[in-house]
């Protein structure tokens, strides 16, 4: 009685799947309760970071538009060997605006 493939596949999913539980049933353990504080802290700490990512690039953009539409218009250039043109598009104005932050 040959086992096909698909069978194999299933019983090569299945002791993956017992190994995952053993891990899990193992980090239960109370020597690993720090672990697990750790590692919820640094969740709470990511989606923190990610909302104070989202704050500064809103005040970003907002700065970088109100500098396009005032300063932009006017074709300011700082005299540079470049030739910069300050706030000349809004890519740019958000750059210039995040370095002065």
């Amino acid at each position: 009685p040959s086992l096909g493939p698909v069978t194999l596949i299933r019983l090569a999913r299945l002791a993956r799947l017992t190994r995952l539980m053993r891990l899990l049933r193992v980090l239960r353990l109370r020597m690993f309760k720090e672990l697990t504080l750790i590692a919820k802290g640094v969740v709470a700490g990511m989606r923190m970071l990610v909302w104070a990512i989202a704050m500064l690039f809103f005040v970003v953009y907002f700065g970088a538009v109100l500098m396009r539409q005032t300063v932009g218009p006017d074709r300011v250039a700082i005299g540079d060997v470049y030739g910069t043109v300050l706030f000349s598009d809004l890519m740019w104005s958000m750059f210039m605006i995040f370095r002065i932050l």
